[in-house]
């Protein structure tokens, strides 16, 4: 599904993900548009779903965890929330995504605030945490207070 959530972030961030010739969704923004609008915002549909297929891949690949295009089409999605302004969802390459279990340290190249893969208990969407008491990074799930995964923590 796309949204003029979905539609923002793919103007803003799909160079950054290989699809700089791909084109944005019409009018500025969103995908209402009207009948005028209607071939480029199919041609940008089918873009945006290739790009998901393509990254759900990568992802199952690098976290060894089962993704679909529409987890990393909800994954965007709750970027682009108000609450969620100003995190970002890193462009995979080579090992810079590392999957993140109760086995493996959070990779240095996470901050606070990336996406971090699915939850290992329910599958929706891991990001990175910070400790009030320590500033130590962990992945924690969206799905809190139903789900209260938290990845590797020292305390």
């Amino acid at each position: 599904m796309a949204d003029q959530h979905v539609s923002q972030w793919w103007k803003f961030n799909k160079s950054n993900f290989g699809y700089k010739s791909a084109p944005d969704f019409l009018p500025d923004r969103a995908i209402s548009g009207g009948e005028q609008y209607l071939e480029n915002n199919w041609a940008a549909y089918l873009q945006f779903v290739n790009f998901c297929r393509k990254y759900a891949q990568i992802l199952t690949r690098e976290t060894k965890n089962i993704w679909r295009a529409r987890d990393v089409e909800m994954a965007i999605f709750s970027s682009e929330q108000p609450q969620n302004k100003g995190h970002t969802l890193n462009p995979l390459i080579g090992n810079k995504f590392e999957s993140n279990n109760q086995n493996k340290k959070i990779s240095p190249n996470l901050k606070r605030g990336d996406f971090a893969g699915p939850c290992p208990i329910c599958g929706h969407p891991l990001k990175i945490r910070a400790s009030s008491v320590t500033g130590e990074l962990y992945s924690g799930c969206t799905n809190y207070p139903a789900c209260n995964y938290k990845g590797h923590r020292s305390h």
